[in-house]
C-alpha cells in the first residue's frame, strides 16, 4: 500500500524524534527547516589552555612563543570541527555556550595542568577556535566556574571573547553572566541555562530528577514562573531527561579524562567529548540531537610500556 506524503511526513518525524538514526545526511536541510524552524546548538567547557582539553593546532603569542596542541588535542580539534561542520548542515540558528570556554588561572589547583597562565594568550586561543561557530549566528555566552577565571576583580574573561566575537561583521553575540531564562521565538516555552553546579559521587544522572523535583516545589510556591528546559554544563557528562513539560539537558564536554582528586572513581568519571543540537518545532516540542565523538583521547591517562 502506497503511503501518502503526510504519513511519510510523520514516520520521518517520529524518527527524527526518537533519534534512532545516524545517518541524519539522508534528511534534506530543507525538510529540517519545515519541522523545526529553530536550531539551537548547546556547547560547554571548552576549557581552553587545558593540557586536556580543546586548543588551536598550533598558536604562537605576541611574543612569538609557539604552543602546539598534543596528539589528543589534535583529536579533541578534529571533533570540534566535525561539529561545526554539522552545525553549518543543519543551519543552527543560535549558539549557547554554558561555560568554562577556558580553563582560567586554575588556581583552586595551583594552576596544575596549564599551557600557559596568561589569560591573554587563552582568550586569543578560545577567540580563534569559536569565531568560526559563531559567525552568522546569535551566540549567547553563560559564565563559568570561578576558579576557571581569571584572580583579578575585573570582567570575567569570557566575556572579553564573547564581547571580541560580537564585534565581527555579521555577528550577534549576548553576555548572559551566571544565570539566564530565554525564549526563542516563535515558541512560548522558557529556557532556564547556567554552567551547573553540584554533583554526585556516584550516579550524576539522579541530580537531574532531584533538580526536576525541587523545580516543581519552586513553580507551585509561585517562586518562579514554569521552566520547560533546563540546560547545563560543568560535569563534562552527557545526559536528557524528559518529564511532563520538562526537559534536563547536561551538555557534554570538550575534554578528556582530567586528573583530580577523586581519581579512584576514574572508570566512573570519563567524559563524553560532544555538544548537542535542540530541535524546536512550531509549537515548541523538542526533538533532542547529541553528537558525541569516539575514542576518547588518552592524554593524562596515557598507556605506559615499560
Amino acid at each position: 500500500m502506497t503511503k501518502t506524503k503526510s504519513q511519510k511526513k510523520i514516520e520521518k518525524e517520529i524518527e527524527l524524534r526518537n533519534g534512532n538514526t545516524g545517518d541524519m545526511e539522508k534528511f534534506k536541510v530543507k525538510e529540517l527547516l519545515k519541522i523545526f524552524p529553530r536550531r539551537i546548538a548547546l556547547i560547554s567547557d571548552t576549557h581552553t589552555s587545558s593540557q586536556f582539553a580543546l586548543m588551536p593546532e598550533v598558536y604562537v603569542d605576541a611574543k612569538g612563543n609557539e604552543f602546539r596542541a598534543n596528539p589528543g588535542q589534535k583529536l579533541i580539534l578534529n571533533y570540534f570541527k566535525r561539529f561545526c561542520a554539522k552545525c553549518d548542515e543543519l543551519e543552527t540558528d543560535t549558539l549557547v555556550h554554558l561555560g568554562d570556554m577556558i580553563h582560567g588561572q586554575n588556581h583552586k589547583e595551583l594552576g596544575a595542568d596549564l599551557i600557559s597562565t596568561d589569560l591573554g594568550v587563552q582568550k586569543d586561543m578560545a577567540f580563534e577556535l569559536l569565531k568560526s561557530i559563531c559567525k552568522g549566528r546569535k551566540a549567547f555566552f553563560i559564565s563559568g566556574s570561578g576558579y576557571h577565571q581569571g584572580m583579578g576583580k575585573g570582567n570575567p574573561p569570557e566575556k572579553d571573547v564573547c564581547d571580541r566575537l560580537g564585534a565581527m561583521p555579521g555577528n550577534k553575540t549576548e553576555w548572559l553572566g551566571s544565570v539566564a531564562n530565554i525564549r526563542f521565538r516563535p515558541s512560548k516555552k522558557l529556557w532556564h541555562f547556567q554552567h551547573g553546579e553540584s554533583a554526585s559521587a556516584l550516579y550524576q544522572m539522579g541530580i537531574l530528577e532531584r533538580d526536576s523535583n525541587l523545580l516543581k516545589i519552586a513553580e507551585a510556591d509561585e517562586n518562579l514562573p514554569h521552566i520547560d528546559v533546563v540546560a547545563k554544563g560543568h560535569w563534562h557528562r552527557w545526559g536528557h531527561l524528559h518529564l511532563d513539560k520538562y526537559h534536563a539537558i547536561q551538555v557534554p564536554c570538550w575534554a578528556g579524562w582530567t586528573p583530580w582528586k577523586w581519581s579512584r572513581l576514574f572508570y566512573g568519571r570519563q567524559p563524553n567529548i560532544g555538544a548537542v543540537v535542540c530541535l524546536m518545532d512550531e509549537e515548541g516540542r523538542l526533538t533532542i540531537w547529541p553528537f558525541l565523538y569516539r575514542p576518547l583521547p588518552r592524554i593524562a591517562d596515557f598507556v605506559r610500556v615499560r
